[in-house]
């Protein structure tokens, strides 16, 4: 079914599962205990992220960005219409990549790749999967016009893999540190998915319920041996959804360069 949201002037659609009590029996009959249905609804976190893109297009304007666990894939698509050059769902759920593509058809997308079977982005950035095929391409648009449009696909992906390679310039990451045992494999893996010299990475989490492990996460991204990362930015959003509102912390950080150190920001989260 779809659900609409009105966000930064833009109404939104998206294709999300009907019956969430079907997805959870679904991972019962599986006997996937570790699954939840949690993705199958939007979060106060992503639509933060999402409006802060689109108020600041320039931070993904012709680069190349992925969405960690990206669920519905709201952040992605809101870089996509913010002019990112390609979008990178990577979800461990196939039914959420799926519904992440489909709702970015839906947003009014045009340029929308099936996702792969591919376990983890192997592959650079940018570099067209094997597996990969057009899901939707509008009559009237020739190939050398589309490809100046966002292109759009999506990987499985489980962040809790030890090794993998990506060369994003962009890494979007909302609702990732809920869980006091996501922090270290987040925190080994975000640095690998970006460039090692200019990749950024965008979080938002709940400001008050994930606190704790958000602070352990900066420090063990500071701290990483290959390729550090600092705190660039923090701020603090609100966001009213289903009449309620939510805090939001919104954090940039950025690869470390030289002997530099993060200290001062850090201890304005501690």
């Amino acid at each position: 079914m779809h659900q609409h949201l009105s966000l930064g002037g833009r109404q939104l659609t998206f294709v999300v599962p009907r019956d969430v009590d079907a997805v959870l029996d679904m991972y019962i009959s599986r006997d996937q205990g570790d699954r939840d249905p949690y993705w199958c609804r939007l979060w106060p976190s992503a639509v933060a992220l999402a409006q802060f893109i689109l108020q600041q297009p320039e931070l993904v304007k012709g680069k190349r960005v992925c969405d960690i666990g990206c669920g519905l894939g709201l952040a992605g698509i809101a870089a996509a219409l913010a002019g990112a050059r390609e979008v990178v769902m990577l979800d461990r759920e196939t039914l959420a990549l799926q519904c992440s593509l489909l709702s970015a058809q839906a947003c009014g997308l045009d340029s929308v790749e099936a996702h792969t079977l591919h376990p983890s982005p192997l592959a650079r950035a940018g570099e067209p999967s094997q597996q990969s095929g057009r899901l939707r391409q509008p009559q009237g648009i020739d190939e050398s016009s589309a490809s100046a449009q966002p292109r759009v696909r999506a990987e499985l992906f489980d962040w809790t893999s030890h090794v993998c390679h990506g060369d994003y310039d962009v890494a979007l990451a909302c609702d990732v540190l809920y869980e006091h045992f996501s922090v270290e494999p987040m925190a080994n893996i975000a640095p690998q998915l970006l460039n090692p010299k200019s990749g950024r990475l965008l979080l938002a989490d709940p400001s008050c319920r994930t606190k704790d492990n958000r602070n352990k996460f900066l420090r063990l991204l500071s701290s990483q041996p290959t390729a550090p990362m600092v705190l660039q930015e923090s701020s603090e959003v609100v966001v009213r959804m289903d009449n309620q509102d939510t805090p939001v912390q919104l954090q940039q950080l950025r690869m470390k360069q030289g002997q530099e150190t993060v200290g001062l920001k850090l201890q304005a989260e501690e």
